[in-house]
């Protein structure tokens, strides 16, 4: 079997699949469950199609009406024949989606005088558990062509399904055959074990499975996807839209899936792990289109960013080394969140509050029609917006650094002053919040229609300015989140650990909820974030040493950069067990690593995505299923509060002291 499919099916869709799916250029697409591709030859031929004939309304009793019945009549027959269904026993319906046929099917038991008893498979499609949208009109003429280009590219049906067994025993064999160097299982394979006649056991085209680490930890799916996304990989990850099977396989217990949905889980939720528990999968699925390629893609992917070795290895004790001077290199701050960073120029003192440096992400834009708050993440374009302060005008000064509109303004100015007839009165005493990281917030958005047109000009996204200055209640104000993890706490207690087998933690108390944290604007996790240059030589000389070229510490968008005066990776990833630190006069008190995501990827300057640096960051940088670079820190005002009512301030080359734990 495997000889046949190796010399005939997968040659043949090798050779046309640049031509017929050029959307699959540097992507390997393994999601066919939850949609498959169009080819090219059907776009050209339903194109052809629709140019060529003069259709009209089913309806009327005209010749184009008339042509247009005939073909809906023919195609019907063509797929019932398709899916070996007997037309004198069977009708079609042309519905836009799985959802709507089933909407109809209940609506047609609904109309019962005596209504009907329903039940329905555990694995089942949510929409068969929730019947929710309405059925819409589907375009019927282009199935006649899609089952003859279908037809010409991939032959039978019995063809394809021979070609996806072949592909789905091979994935399945690599994955379960992938193990750490301890010997533990690397997957947890969920679908059953393929036969040697999988194309007739009715277990589909798809593998469904989670990860673990050499210690048997899981690992997130988030995580998982943040990396599948950078190497171009396209694979369906969370509850795939069935409930009940994904509960069944995870052994998951109605009173769970109930708990997880109350602390308010949902697809595509970053905390994935709850109570030891995955609460979803990651699911491959193969198309007639799949090739061999694909999936040893996969498991070449999961072997090289997943398996861990057993070997012990050194880790450094990131202790302050004599005769090593640590200064602030830099100082920036980003007034519009997501948006380019302000670098403070050298001699100039800049004040610290407790949400973090003045000035810092007090701005956003949102998005008019569903209130989100924009982030690069999605829209990286943002970069090449430049904020810069103007405190002489009392101005924050914005500029565009990419491809302006032929009628865009240069720059516009935005008073500092928080003036209110700046701001939409009636958005504000309505009280329409906005979600940024989770947080519902309230912020007042600018009535201009030149600022916010400015925006969404540069963006090519309808979105407003919005402003979230400190010293507000309620949803005018949010909390830091940002803890130390798991690995800052192990490298206290030994010297020599194995990559991923941390020890369970105990659960923190449940006063944690209750106590205070520090407040902050719109920063994700904590007030002030600082990255180490020692950190990033290091980072640099190994994704260097995989061929790739060095990243600016703009990467990673830090408030604050410190490091050895001199160039030395003596201190890289030190930061991890330092507790506190000082600059120049102030306390700082360091809140945990930061969690990091493809953003890092952005480049700062060009507004281009790349892999790097995140994709080494998770070869060297992972720790619980998570990347981290860089730690979260707030100021500490120390027992003295009794203070003068100015802020403490600081600037480029003040002197770092730091505080290791004990």
């Amino acid at each position: 079997m495997a000889d046949v499919e190796a010399k005939g099916y997968n040659p043949r869709v090798e050779g046309f699949r640049d031509r017929e799916y050029p959307m699959l250029k540097d992507s390997i697409y393994l999601d066919h469950a939850g949609t498959t591709l169009y080819s090219k030859s059907l776009m050209d031929r339903f194109s052809a199609d629709m140019m060529s004939n003069l259709f009209g309304n089913p309806h009327s009793a005209s010749s184009p009406s008339q042509h247009t019945t005939s073909r809906i009549e023919d195609v019907r027959l063509r797929l019932l024949r398709f899916f070996n269904a007997d037309p004198s026993e069977f009708d079609l319906v042309f519905v836009a989606n799985a959802t709507a046929g089933i909407k109809l099917v209940a609506d047609a038991f609904r109309a019962s005088p005596d209504g009907f008893f329903f039940a329905y498979h555990e694995a089942c499609h949510t929409s068969i558990v929730g019947v929710r949208e309405e059925a819409r009109d589907s375009d019927i003429i282009a199935l006649d062509a899609a089952l003859d280009a279908h037809a010409d590219l991939f032959g039978t049906m019995a063809c394809v399904a021979s070609h996806t067994a072949f592909l789905r025993r091979r994935l399945h064999q690599g994955l379960t055959a992938l193990t750490h160097g301890n010997g533990a299982p690397i997957c947890t394979v969920y679908s059953q074990r393929p036969t040697d006649d999988a194309a007739s056991d009715g277990s589909g085209p798809l593998v469904a499975f989670n990860l673990r680490n050499s210690a048997g930890a899981w690992v997130s799916l988030h995580e998982f996807e943040k990396l599948a996304t950078l190497k171009s990989l396209h694979v369906r990850t969370g509850g795939v839209c069935s409930p009940g099977g994904v509960a069944s396989v995870l052994g998951l217990k109605p009173w769970e899936m109930r708990r997880n949905f109350s602390a308010g889980f949902r697809c595509g939720t970053d905390e994935d792990i709850v109570s030891g528990k995955p609460t979803g999968i990651i699911r491959a699925s193969l198309g007639a289109m799949s090739t061999i390629s694909d999936v040893d893609f996969l498991v070449g992917f999961i072997h090289e960013f997943y398996r861990e070795d057993a070997m012990l290895v050194d880790v450094e004790p990131g202790i302050s080394i004599p005769g090593k001077k640590i200064q602030v290199q830099d100082i920036n701050i980003y007034p519009i969140k997501s948006c380019g960073g302000y670098s403070v120029p050298r001699g100039d003192a800049w004040e610290v509050k407790p949400e973090g440096l003045a000035w810092d992400r007090e701005w956003c834009l949102v998005h008019q029609g569903s209130g989100q708050v924009l982030s690069q993440k999605r829209y990286p374009k943002m970069a090449l917006i430049k904020p810069s302060l103007d405190f002489k005008s009392g101005n924050l000064c914005v500029s565009f650094s990419g491809k302006r509109a032929f009628h865009a303004p240069d720059e516009i100015r935005i008073p500092l002053s928080a003036d209110p007839t700046q701001f939409d009165s009636k958005v504000s005493s309505r009280g329409r919040s906005s979600r940024v990281c989770g947080d519902n917030i309230t912020p007042q958005i600018y009535n201009s229609d030149a600022i916010n047109g400015f925006f969404t000009d540069a963006l090519g996204v309808p979105c407003v300015l919005a402003r979230f200055p400190a010293g507000g209640q309620g949803p005018a104000m949010r909390h830091a989140k940002a803890k130390p993890q798991k690995h800052q706490q192990i490298r206290t207690t030994a010297a020599r650990v194995c990559p991923g087998a941390f020890p369970e933690l105990p659960s923190p108390p449940d006063s944690d909820s209750e106590q205070p944290s520090g407040k902050i604007l719109l920063s994700n996790e904590s007030p002030i974030l600082l990255i180490n240059t020692a950190s990033l030589r290091a980072l640099n000389d190994e994704i260097e040493a995989g061929g790739g070229e060095p990243v600016p510490s703009a990467a990673f968008r830090a408030n604050v950069v410190i490091g050895p005066a001199s160039d030395s990776k003596d201190l890289a990833w030190a930061e991890d067990i330092w507790t506190t630190l000082s600059i120049g006069k102030n306390e700082f008190k360091l809140m945990g690593s930061c969690r990091r995501c493809q953003m890092v990827c952005v480049d700062q300057e060009s507004g281009e995505r790349h892999e790097e640096p995140f994709v080494t960051l998770a070869k060297i940088r992972r720790f619980d299923g998570k990347v981290y670079f860089g730690t979260h820190m707030g100021h500490d005002p120390g027992p003295d509060t009794l203070r003068p009512a100015t802020y403490p301030t600081i600037r480029v080359g003040d002197t770092v002291e730091v505080d290791r734990k004990s």
